[in-house]
């Protein structure tokens, strides 16, 4: 089975930029599928990641890069 990690960013943010770096770093090591969402541009992603952001989701689960 292939894993699907997500990345929810908003732009201008130094955090999600390190993250996005790391998922990247991550590829040459190991096949996932990758997919990026701004939750900017979506007002239900805004609510839910707002002030978390970037949050890595693995296979839909969770994972914030702040706690």
């Amino acid at each position: 089975m292939v894993r699907k990690v997500t990345l929810y960013t908003r732009r201008g943010c130094h955090l999600c930029d390190e993250a996005k770096r790391a998922i990247d770093a991550a590829r040459l090591r190991g096949t996932f599928e990758y997919e990026e969402f701004d939750i900017d541009t979506d007002p239900e992603l805004r609510r839910l990641y707002n002030e978390e952001v970037p949050v890595i989701a693995i296979d839909a689960g969770r994972r914030s890069s702040t706690g």
